[in-house]
């Protein structure tokens, strides 16, 4: 039995695992990441997003707006008929759509207590739209830290290279010290 549970919590740790966990690895903290769909929907048809698998509900896309998603349970943009009334369940959903595609990132869930990372907005536009299949790519990515500011990767790489060139610089200065100790 405790190699059962062991094995279990092996396989919801796994990056991309079979059995995603609902908890949070030690170490680690929740981040908000959603969804924007730019541009307008194709003509004569309303976009929604719903899971496949899971609990979870119908939730139309307007534009601009931020939706959230799930990659554990398998989110997916479903265009039905304009003007028909939505669909409460996802099967109806399923069944009334006259397209779908998947959503062409992974959510992200969780990042390092020392990340300063708590929310990712990727915006989306409709690439394809044709023979019952919808085409999403990917248009940008924000990362923002819990003051809603812009999270860039410029800063850290700069303090890391200082950082790594001081050690350097440290490491030289201590080699000749003791060269000139061990001569002396």
């Amino acid at each position: 039995m405790p190699v059962r549970i062991l094995l279990c919590l092996f396989l919801a740790a796994l990056p991309g695992a079979p059995l995603q966990a609902d908890v949070l690895m030690p170490g680690t903290k929740p981040v908000h990441h959603s969804l924007v769909l730019e541009g307008e929907h194709p003509a004569g048809v309303t976009l929604v997003a719903t899971p496949v698998a899971g609990l979870g509900g119908v939730r139309e896309i307007v534009p601009g707006e931020p939706f959230s998603f799930s990659s554990k349970y398998g989110t997916r943009i479903f265009a039905l008929k304009a003007g028909e009334p939505l669909p409460a369940e996802p099967a109806a959903v399923r069944a009334a759509a006259v397209a779908s595609g998947d959503i062409p990132v992974r959510e992200v869930t969780a990042a390092a207590l020392a990340n300063s990372l708590a929310k990712v907005v990727t915006t989306l536009r409709v690439a394809e739209f044709a023979q019952g299949r919808i085409s999403l790519a990917v248009v940008g990515e924000q990362r923002f830290d819990s003051f809603d500011h812009s999270i860039s990767d410029l800063p850290l790489l700069c303090t890391l290279c200082a950082v790594a060139a001081s050690g350097l610089l440290g490491l030289v200065v201590l080699a000749r010290r003791t060269r000139a100790h061990s001569a002396a």
